[in-house]
């Protein structure tokens, strides 16, 4: 053997040994340092470089170089490898192209190639595995034969053993991850509990830190995920967003301890700071908004949206609420739908509700089943249920009233208690406060009416409306001229007006009634020698109807007659003549009556569709409404 031997200082001298390695050694282009370095290099020009008690002993590779104490110590054929420290790279066998720099780097790698492992004992266990990158001390540690792995900080994937395609990045980063494949850990303890977990995603100090067998997550942020343990596909963006959930899956939290408190709940989307901060159980939510459902606990299926949108809600399920603060204190109520700055503010337990406008529903508390539309509709509800306001300050004093409809700009504004109204008109009912089962209809119908059981249809706000009714009293005004098309059918009927010399009085005159339609003409006539003929006008021949239904009535105005008889009658005209052929001149008084065109078949007697015996005896009935002793 040639051995170049070059003394550059007196440190070097002491260790030099120019042809005293084993016996048979050569190879050119060699340079070797220490005791035993290089012992089984038979090659020449093998290019080898090994500096190192027994560095390189058994190798028979070339372009190895090999620094440090054992270094590369059992390398035989592999080739280009670079090994600094102490016993590095020390059982490699046949494996090529690896890098190893550190005390004990990939000491246990036999065949793995193309390894590049920097810091002390990083990849110490590897064997087999290649295409790793480990740098810092213990990085990759128990590598035996997961590749493509990358590794960087103290102790980062340490336990890992087969897992492949990871990238680890910070001190203790995916630190216990065995098995697991396609990690991307990137900050201080970064997935450190990870064992079996892939496809997970954690940046950040801490992020994921708890995560063993989970996959498809991604955490990125300071203690993002941190607790997580077997939950998987969540995404959380922030720090400490996400912080306890353990089990919970397919979660997505975005903000700082966004879903902090969530343990086993899934498919929640939380998006704001400390949004969902609180939830714990609740499944299916959407919270959109700085502190949006802040403490929902386990309400599930719920849609909050805007700043502190339900911000309380503890148990409620089902709710959509939309706008800053919108239904900020609600804690139990559910399946409710709150749209608009502060709308249902205070709701907390009621439910069923429907709330759309600016601070709509405000106040309402333990309300149920209600629906307020518009600016302030509804505002003071606190316990009434089943109302529905529509418009501007609709309803806007309302507070324990139920089962009300207010529907216009400030209708039914000062009501309270009130119950059972319906008021339809802008500004309708506006004055009503504790009123019940009112009815007003138009533009400030019954505006000053602050009683109960009324109807008010008009489009002002007098007291006396076009239509007035009242309803205890089942009693119906018409301030006005009325017009029907179709039929009347009533129990009785008067005429009402003013008595003309007593204000405290007033006339009724009943109705005219009878078994028929009956059309009627009366008038005067003149006799004149014994006849006379009664020509009748065009609007009665137009309504009555035939011939043989019509009946006539005269009576003389004069005392030397036998009377008057009809010789013949039709709808155009009656002949009249004295009776026993008398041949006098008088005036006389007539009244014919005719069935009315179209309802000669009308029947008297009739299948009862008006009244019920409300669990009257038969007796009970016929008293009631007999007027004759042959009913």
């Amino acid at each position: 053997m040639k051995a170049l031997c070059v003394a550059t200082s007196l440190v070097f001298a002491a260790f030099l040994h120019c042809g005293a390695a084993s016996a048979g050694s050569e190879g050119n282009s060699n340079t070797f340092y220490g005791t035993n370095a290089g012992t089984a290099t038979l090659g020449d020009d093998d290019l080898a470089t090994f500096v190192g008690v027994y560095a390189g002993n058994a190798n028979t590779g070339t372009e190895n170089t090999f620094i440090g104490h054992s270094a590369g110590a059992n390398n035989t054929t592999g080739m280009q490898n670079t090994f600094v420290g102490s016993f590095a790279g020390t059982e490699n066998d046949t494996a090529d192209s690896n890098t190893f720099v550190g005390s004990r780097a990939g000491q246990n790698t036999t065949s793995g190639s193309a390894n590049n492992f920097f810091g002390m004992s990083a990849g110490f266990n590897n064997t087999t595995g290649n295409e790793n990158n480990f740098m810092g001390f213990r990085a990759g540690h128990n590598n035996t034969e997961g590749i493509r792995n990358t590794f960087l900080g103290n102790q980062s994937g340490t336990e890992n053993t087969t897992g492949s395609s990871n990238t680890f990045v910070g001190s203790f980063a995916g630190n216990d991850n065995t098995i697991g494949q396609e990690n991307n850990f990137l900050g201080n303890n970064a997935g450190r509990s990870n064992s079996e977990g892939s496809f997970n995603t954690f940046i950040g100090s801490y992020a994921g830190g708890s995560n063993t067998t989970a996959d498809s997550n991604s955490f990125l942020g300071y203690e993002a995920g941190i607790t997580n343990t077997i939950g998987f596909q969540n995404s959380f963006l922030g720090a400490s967003a996400g912080y306890f959930n353990s089990m919970g899956d397919s979660n997505t939290f975005l903000g700082y301890r966004a879903g902090y408190r969530n343990t086993t709940a899934s498919r929640n989307t939380f998006l704001g700071h400390q949004a969902g901060h609180e939830n714990a159980i609740g499944e299916f939510n959407s919270f959109l908004g700085f502190g949006a459902g802040y403490g929902n606990v386990s309400g599930s299926g719920n849609s909050f949206v805007g700043y502190e949108a339900g911000r309380n809600t503890g148990t409620g399920d089902s709710n959509s609420f939309f706008g800053r603060e919108a239904g900020f204190s609600n804690n139990s109520g559910s399946r409710n739908n709150f749209l608009g700055h502060a709308a249902g503010y205070s709701n907390t337990t009621g439910s069923l509700n429907n709330f759309l406008g600016y601070e709509a529903g405000n106040s309402n508390v333990s309300g149920s089943r209600n629906n307020f539309i518009g600016h302030e509709a509804g505002y003071d509800n606190d316990t009434g249920s089943r109302n529905n306001f529509l418009g501007h300050k609709a309803g806007y004093s309302n507070t324990t009233g139920s089962r009300n409809s207010f529907l216009g700009n400030a209708a039914g504004n000062s009501n309270t208690t009130g119950s059972q109204n319906t008021f339809f008109g802008a500004r309708a009912g506006y004055s009503n406060a504790t009123g019940n089962s009112n009815v007003f209809v138009g533009y400030r119908a019954g505006y000053n009416e602050t009683g109960s059981d009324t109807l008010y249809i008009d489009n002002s706000d007098t007291g006396t409306p076009l239509i007035y009714g009242d309803f205890a009293g089942d009693a119906l005004t018409v301030n006005g001229d009325l017009d029907v098309t179709g039929t009347i059918t009533k129990g009785a009927g008067a005429f009402v007006q003013p008595h003309p010399t007593d204000p405290a009085k007033q006339l009724v005159y009943a109705f005219f009634e009878g078994p028929e339609h009956a059309v009627f003409l009366r008038g005067k006539a003149r006799l004149v020698a014994g006849r006379a003929v009664i020509e009748t006008p065009e609007h009665f021949r137009a309504v009555a109807g035939r011939d043989e239904d019509i009946t006539v009535q005269f009576t003389p105005r004069d005392t030397d007659t036998f009377g008057l008889a009809a010789l013949e009658v039709t709808k155009q005209r009656v002949e009249v003549g004295e009776l026993k052929g008398g041949r006098n001149s008088f005036e006389f008084d007539y009244f014919i009556t005719a069935k009315r065109g179209g309802f000669e078949a009308h029947a008297p007697i009739q299948p009862n569709t008006h009244f019920s015996a409300d669990g009257k005896t038969a007796a009970d009935f016929e008293r009631a409404y007999a007027k004759a002793d042959d009913l």
